[in-house]
C-alpha cells in the first residue's frame, strides 16, 4: 500500500499543488499550505520512511535466514530428562 501511495502521491502533488505554469508558480505559495497539499507531502515522506523500513526488515530476515543454525530449530530447549 505505501509503494502505491509513494508512486502516485508525487504526481497528485504536483498537479494540485504546483501547476507548470506562470500562475500555478505564482499561486504556488498560497496553494501548499492547504490540507491537501500537506497531506500530499505527509503521504510522501512516510512512504519513504515505510519502505526503507521494509527494506531494512526484509534484510535482516534475509541475514537471519542464510547465517542461522539449520539444525538449531530442531534441536529441544527443554532440558535433558533424569
Amino acid at each position: 500500500m505505501w509503494i502505491v501511495l509513494h508512486y502516485f502521491t508525487p504526481h497528485l502533488y504536483t498537479y494540485f499543488c504546483t501547476p507548470p505554469t506562470a500562475y500555478g508558480f505564482f499561486l504556488s505559495p498560497f496553494i501548499a499550505p492547504t490540507p491537501h497539499c500537506s497531506a500530499f507531502r505527509w503521504i510522501m515522506y512516510t512512504g519513504g520512511n515505510m519502505i526503507t523500513t521494509m527494506w531494512v526488515l526484509i534484510g535482516g530476515w534475509v541475514v537471519h535466514k542464510v547465517f542461522s543454525d539449520p539444525t538449531s530449530a530442531t534441536k529441544s530447549t527443554a532440558p535433558p530428562a533424569g
